[in-house]
């Protein structure tokens, strides 16, 4: 089908971007509490994000994350290039 892409690549996508928004929290000195505060997005949803325990999360919310964190979509992105289902793409030439 059009969607190539399984649900253990899903996860693994997740996987990665939720040890990258936990590394960063801790990098800034933040508690999941101190960050539950500065993004309006409650403590436990949070803490299941962090620990890749939500099925579907949303875009917005990994952005407002990534905003206050100060990740830089290029680098997250540039991450996911490397993994299924985006490696199998050619590279741009």
């Amino acid at each position: 089908g059009l969607l190539d892409m399984d649900t253990k690549e899903f996860d693994q996508i997740k996987k990665i971007i939720s040890k990258k928004i936990k590394e960063e929290r801790i990098k800034h000195g933040y508690s999941v509490r101190t960050l539950a505060d500065l993004t309006n997005i409650g403590f436990s949803h949070i803490s299941r994000l962090e620990n890749n325990k939500i099925p579907s999360p949303r875009l917005e919310t990994y952005l407002i994350i990534f905003e206050v964190l100060e990740i830089s979509l290029g680098e997250v992105f540039s991450d996911l290039d490397n993994l299924p289902p985006f490696n199998r793409y050619p590279p741009d030439h």
